[in-house]
């Protein structure tokens, strides 16, 4: 084999490694893409979640279902808390405001 034939394979085997390069980024990208859109859906996913038991939970909050209690008694305490964090900031920035 003459050096211009096999300079030749050379060529088309570079040429056939940035084909099979190129399209391996394509894929790479086009999987990132929607790994990033199926991150976007699962996020709108616990939005829609959180509302709909929002929801449920203020309808039901007076009788809670019996099996939903302990779900209800860890919103309620929850929601203690965070009144009680509230309160404890406005003292604090009351005292604040009096130094």
């Amino acid at each position: 084999m003459s050096f211009d034939e096999k300079l030749g394979e050379l060529k088309d085997s570079a040429k056939e490694l940035g084909t099979r390069i190129g399209k391996g980024a394509q894929d790479l990208g086009s999987a990132a893409s929607t790994k990033a859109r199926l991150e976007m859906e699962k996020a709108k996913l616990k939005d829609v979640y959180a509302e709909l038991g929002s929801l449920y939970y203020r309808e039901n909050r007076e009788n809670p279902p019996f099996e939903y209690a302990d779900l209800f008694e860890k919103i309620e305490q929850g929601e203690k808390n965070a009144a009680d964090y509230e309160q404890k900031i406005e003292v604090s920035l009351q005292d604040l405001k009096k130094s």
